[in-house]
C-alpha cells in the first residue's frame, strides 16, 4: 500500500472495519479525495467495506466476514462506483459469506453484477458460492444467487456448479442445487471427482466419494487435477487427505506420470514439506 497517503491507509482500514462514523468525517475533510488519488483512495474504499476487511490483510479463512453495507451505501450515493471494483467487491463479499452486501448489489445493480458472469476470481457467483468455506455460508449464499436467477447448469472456468458442490465439504449443497433445476451428475463422473476433491483438501467429498465406491487410483480429469487422489493430495500438501487415502488402500508407492515417487514429490513442497514426508514414510513410502 506505498502509493497511499496515511491519511488514505487510516480511511481504508476503517472501511474494512465498519467505522462508519470515521470514514463519513474522512471523506468530508479535504485530504482523502483530492488530486490523482481520488480515484484510487474511492475504489479502495469501495473494496474494503465490501469485503469486510482491509486489503492485503489476511482474514480467518473459516469464518464468514460480514460487508460493512452502511459504508457501501453512503458511497454509492455520493462518488461514482468503478464498474471493474464492483465486480471485484462482490466475488470477495461472496466469498467471505457477505449476504447483506450481495444482496445490496444485485438489488440495485442487475446488470451490472451479472448473476451469471464470470467475474475477477475466473468464476461465476454461483461457483463462488459453492467454495464459501463456512457451511451455513455456503448454503445461504447459494440458495440467494439461485432465488436472484443463477443458472444452475452455466459452467465455470472449472466445470459445473455441481461438480464443485460434488467436491465440496457441504453434501447439502447438490440437492440445492437440484431444488432450482441442476441436472443430476451420473454416478460414474461423480467418482471420477475423487482427484478433484483431493487436490482441494475436501476430505469430507473425499471420504463420500471413498465410500461410495471411488477408484482410488482413478486417473480420468483433464490438469490441474490429473493424476490420482493421492498424488493430487501429497502435491497440495494435504496431510489428513494423503494419509486417509493411503488407509483407504491408496499405494504410498505409486508413481505420478513423470516417474516421480510421492516422496519425491512432497519433498518438492512449500506447504506442509515435512508433515508429508513424515507421513508417507509412516506407511512405508520409499
Amino acid at each position: 500500500m506505498g502509493f497511499f497517503t496515511e491519511v488514505q491507509k487510516e480511511a481504508l482500514k476503517a472501511a474494512g472495519e465498519g467505522g462508519f462514523e470515521r470514514v463519513k468525517d474522512m471523506l468530508a475533510g479535504t485530504d482523502l479525495v483530492k488530486g490523482r488519488d481520488k480515484s484510487k483512495s474511492i475504489e479502495f474504499l469501495y473494496l474494503n467495506a465490501a469485503r469486510g476487511g482491509p486489503i492485503y490483510v489476511t482474514l480467518p479463512p473459516n469464518a464468514a466476514r460480514g460487508g460493512h453495507v452502511e459504508i457501501l451505501r453512503y458511497l454509492f450515493e455520493r462518488y461514482p462506483y468503478p464498474r471493474n471494483s464492483l465486480l471485484d467487491a462482490i466475488g470477495d463479499a461472496i466469498l467471505y459469506g457477505s449476504l447483506d452486501t450481495v444482496r445490496l448489489f444485485l438489488d440495485r445493480w442487475p446488470d451490472t453484477v451479472d448473476v451469471n458472469s464470470c467475474g475477477s476470481h475466473s468464476s461465476t457467483p454461483l461457483t463462488l458460492a459453492l467454495r464459501v468455506e463456512h457451511r451455513a455460508a455456503a448454503y445461504s449464499m447459494t440458495e440467494l444467487l439461485l432465488r436472484y436467477g443463477a443458472d444452475p447448469n452455466k459452467p465455470s472456468y472449472q466445470g459445473l456448479p455441481i461438480e464443485y458442490a460434488l467436491t465440496s465439504s457441504w453434501p447439502e449443497l447438490v440437492p440445492l442445487l437440484i431444488k432450482y433445476g441442476a441436472e443430476p451428475f451420473p454416478l460414474e463422473k461423480e467418482l471420477q471427482l475423487l482427484p478433484r476433491a483431493a487436490s482441494n483438501g475436501r476430505l469430507e467429498a473425499v471420504s463420500r466419494l471413498v465410500e461410495k465406491g471411488a477408484d482410488l487410483d482413478a486417473d480420468a480429469l483433464k490438469a490441474p487435477y490429473d493424476g490420482s487422489a493421492l498424488w493430487n493430495a501429497v502435491l497440495r500438501g494435504h496431510v489428513k487427505v494423503a494419509e486417509y487415502l493411503i488407509c483407504a488402500g491408496a499405494d504410498p508407492n505409486q508413481r505420478n506420470h513423470a516417474g516421480e515417487s510421492m516422496l519425491q514429490v512432497a519433498e518438492r513442497l512449500s506447504v506442509n514439506k515435512k508433515e508429508m514426508v513424515a507421513a508417507l514414510q509412516a506407511f512405508g513410502a520409499r
